[in-house]
């Protein structure tokens, strides 16, 4: 059986030219005896003391050779990144941090020319606790095509306060987006403070000639109206 698969199973030439591999050092070769080619006439000892004809050498060494044939070599074919056999897989990228997103737009959408107009002429803010008599003053700057509006007002007789700092995104024909923040402080009750903050809409409502601010109910459960006149 043995010469048959010796004639059937030639040596692979993979094996024969792979073994004598010109990069590797002489202790690399000496350390892979075992892969080297034998003369077909060479008889043997084997791993466990019995002589081996050389024809049954040739015959069986080429399934142990081919598992070898990556240490042969002189160097393993794949290696992992931290030096073992194996193989490398690509390492997963890593997002970066998602870029944070402004908190309000740059620039003032205009829908309505006339409106705007209107709002950069105001005449005044009032919230009811502090009164309707005497008006907060209402500044309007639109130098940098992103309109701010800054104001408030102060009651006459007491602490009472309100306080309107942001920037208006948006204008229609009647309604305006309002980003930023608005307080109410001391009124109507002393100690009281309600802030809101974020994105509010004032609207003008039945033909009047203020815009009121939709968010009317924010804190304890009270009602308040901040309005804008023009």
């Amino acid at each position: 059986m043995a010469w048959r698969l010796a004639k059937t199973v030639p040596w692979p030439a993979a094996v024969t030219g792979g073994m004598a591999d010109a990069g590797a050092s002489p202790d690399s070769r000496a350390g892979h005896a075992l892969c080297q080619p034998r003369s077909r006439s060479e008889s043997h000892v084997d791993e466990r003391g019995k002589l081996v004809p050389g024809g049954m050498a040739h015959a069986l060494r080429p399934f142990p050779a081919l598992l070898l044939l990556a240490s042969c070599a002189g160097q393993p074919a794949l290696d992992s990144p931290d030096g073992r056999h194996g193989v490398a897989l690509p390492h997963a990228a890593v997002p970066g941090p998602a870029p944070t997103a402004p908190s309000v737009s740059d620039r003032t959408f205009i829908a309505d020319r006339e409106a705007l107009e209107r709002l950069l002429g105001n005449s005044g803010i009032t919230l009811q606790w502090i009164g309707w008599g005497r008006r907060g003053d209402l500044a309007a700057d639109y130098a940098t095509d992103l309109l701010h509006l800054r104001g408030g007002q102060s009651a006459s007789d007491g602490p009472g306060k309100l306080v309107l700092d942001g920037v208006v995104t948006r204008i229609d024909r009647d309604s305006f987006t309002f980003e930023g923040r608005i307080d109410i402080i001391d009124t109507p009750d002393i100690g009281r403070v309600c802030r809101r903050e974020g994105q509010m809409s004032f609207r003008v409502t039945q033909n009047r000639r203020y815009w009121r601010l939709q968010e009317m109910e924010a804190c304890d459960g009270l009602t308040d109206y901040v309005d804008i006149y023009f």
